[in-house]
């Protein structure tokens, strides 16, 4: 073949491909959004069993020093069947202008590991500055022991409107019930452990 004539081909060819290519709209650069992800620990606790302990004899209002033995005495039957407590840690990062500007979705995960004897009922309060309850979600813990801890995991999703409890959030508390506190007498070894964290989601211009 001629050399000329195939290079005549082609560049016939090359203009043929330039003619099909669709021009690139560089404005479309201004529409881009970005979706970055931020973990973030919320609250941790653990709760000795000892600990807990000396909480069941103060809500009977027995001093601490007082043996755990004590619990064993047939007159507190009713009063430890379930003995309650909270614990409330403020966490201020939700108001911050930056979440309520491009929070678009959170997944908050919870744990719990339960080497002790003791069963506990678990609520967890998403609550506002005042004190108002935005969001709650609860456990059944059951007992376990240091050589076989029981565990809880759960994760909560939150989008649309339901981001609205997350962003009034400016404290967290657990509310504890332990549902066989005489137990205590009998064995005081292990902790009730708790770890919440989350992951959140924000939509963000490239502007």
């Amino acid at each position: 073949m001629n050399v000329r004539y195939y290079l005549l081909i082609v560049f016939i060819a090359f203009l043929l491909c330039i003619g099909c290519v669709k021009e690139m709209d560089f404005d479309q650069a201004k529409d881009f959004e970005a979706t970055p992800a931020f973990d973030a620990s919320l609250i941790y606790f653990d709760f000795p069993a000892l600990e807990t302990g000396s909480r069941v004899m103060n809500v009977i209002d027995l001093p601490n020093d007082t043996p755990l033995e004590v619990l064993d005495d047939p007159q507190y039957a009713d009063e430890l069947e379930s003995v309650e407590f909270t614990d409330t840690t403020r966490v201020g990062v939700f108001t911050e202008s930056f979440f309520s500007d491009h929070l678009v979705e959170a997944d908050v995960f919870y744990f719990f590991t339960n080497t002790t004897i003791l069963d506990y009922d678990a609520v967890v309060y998403f609550l506002t500055d005042d004190d108002q309850v935005v969001y709650e979600v609860s456990f059944e813990v059951g007992a376990g022991s240091v050589e076989s801890p029981a565990e809880v995991n759960f994760t909560d999703n939150f989008t649309s409107q339901e981001l609205t409890n997350i962003l009034n959030t400016t404290k967290i508390a657990i509310s504890l019930e332990v549902l066989n506190s005489p137990g205590l007498a009998s064995n005081s070894e292990g902790t009730l452990y708790f770890n919440s964290s989350g992951t959140f989601y924000f939509l963000v211009d490239a502007e």
